[in-house]
Parts: structure tokens; sequence; C-alpha cells
């Protein structure tokens, strides 16, 4: 089999694993994947400028959050938008870039056995995002939920415009750390 070097960059630190990136898996199939710091494939994500520092090294963008591939800057991408470029592009379910979305979900949607009268008596929506601080379509869903604010009180038991105190939902879904500082009250990162 064929010795491939790689290198990911500007993946979300915290939470990334590239011995266990889906990528890293899919190539391990038909090449010896060696991780190197003079890769010939960059694959890279949307948290940061990284990629930039491997000019000789063929890149390709991971898209996972709402953010188009810029074919100036990669090689290839992979995304979920239904976009076509050639063989420059390969989309993916819908997910993320640890995830892409390869999973079977028609089963659980179409289990109605939890759908009850009371259903109808519950709050109007909530707002639950995690970040708003990169691209143009973070602005637009804070500056969205607060137009939504207007009309009806949305919950937002997340980092972004939380209004909801520790404790009202389950701790696994809110006031978890993020990066190396954890989310306050107000959604605002404190370290």
């Amino acid at each position: 089999m064929k010795t491939i070097k790689i290198k990911f960059v500007d993946f979300n630190a915290p939470t990334f694993d590239a011995e266990n990136q889906w990528v890293t898996k899919v190539l391990r199939e038909r090449y010896n994947v060696e991780f190197s710091e003079e890769p010939e494939f960059i694959f890279y994500s949307t948290w940061g400028l990284n990629f930039r520092n491997y000019p000789n090294s063929v890149k390709i963008f991971c898209g996972g959050e709402a953010v188009s591939p810029n074919f100036n800057e990669c090689d290839f991408a992979f995304g979920f938008e239904p976009i076509y470029y050639n063989d420059r592009f390969c989309q993916y379910p819908l997910g993320d870039s640890d995830s892409p979305g390869l999973y079977d979900i028609t089963r659980s949607i179409q289990d109605r056995s939890a759908v009850s009268a009371d259903l109808l008596e519950r709050k109007f929506c909530n707002f639950v995002y995690s970040q708003d601080w990169m691209g143009e379509g973070a602005i637009l869903r804070r500056e969205f939920c607060k137009v939504l604010m207007g009309y009806k009180h949305v919950d937002c038991p997340s980092y972004v415009m939380n209004n909801m105190p520790r404790g009202t939902i389950s701790d696994r879904w809110t006031g978890l750390s993020c990066g190396n500082g954890t989310v306050s009250s107000g959604g605002v990162m404190e370290n």
C-alpha cells in the first residue's frame, strides 16, 4: 500500500481527534497514513487559517459549519452544500467535520410514539447555538433570534444568547466547558 503524509489543522481543537476522524478512517482503507509536519495533504476546517502555512501541500477543506469552501484557497473540499464543482467538491449528508452525518435517522424520525396531546401546551421555541463569531450566518441567526424574541419568548439554553439559568435543563446541554473556559449565564466565555 502506498504511504501518504497528512495533517489536520484548523479543526475545533478541544474535541478534535485526528486518529479517529472519519477522513483518516476512509484513507486507511486504501493507504498507509502517516501524520506529518511536512504533509502532502492538509485537511482543514473553519477554526483558523493555519492551512495557509503549508503552500506545498494539497489543501482539502472539510466543511461542517455553514461555511462554503473557497476554491481560491483549497484544491478540494467536502461539505454538505448541494454545489457542483467538477471533481473538486464532494457532498456528504448534513453533519459536521467530525461526523459527516453518514447515519440513518429515518427510523427515529418516523417514530411518532412520543407525540401526544400535551405537546400542544409546550413552549414556543428554542434557539440552540454554540458559536456566534464565525461568518455572516452566525451574525444573521443571532439577529433573527432577537427579532423572533420581539414576537414571543425564545428559550436560549446554549452558549449564544443564553437566557436560562444553569440547571433549568440537564447539564449535558448547558453549562459545559468550551475550550479552556466556561460559559456564564450571559453566554460569555470566562476563563
